[in-house]
């Protein structure tokens, strides 16, 4: 009983997880942090000095939630301009990552 209960945790966390996260980065786009579904929520300013748990703490980040339940999403992405890099990450909802 105890390694079902261990492998629905680790099978279902990453799930309920990602799900808080969506509810909270979604939503209007008039409240600061959120998007809606399918379009790109674009950083302004660096996190602050000293913050935790961002990936990156030097780079302005634009983040998007998909929802490709109905349709596929196009994601069009503009070339780097010279001198620049374009880093583009996408990840399934229970955290495994595409590319």
């Amino acid at each position: 009983m105890k390694d079902q209960v261990a492998a629905a945790y680790i099978f279902g966390f990453p799930l309920v997880a990602s799900d808080i996260a969506r509810e909270r980065a979604s939503g209007s786009a008039d409240n600061p942090g959120q998007a809606l579904l399918n379009s790109f929520r674009h950083a302004s300013a660096l996190p602050p000095v000293g913050t935790t748990g961002w990936p990156s703490v030097d780079t302005l980040d634009s983040t998007a939630w998909l929802d490709v339940s109905d349709e596929p999403v196009i994601v069009a992405l503009p070339a780097a301009s010279r001198g620049r890099y374009l880093n583009a990450r996408l990840r399934l909802v229970d955290q495994r990552a595409i590319f």
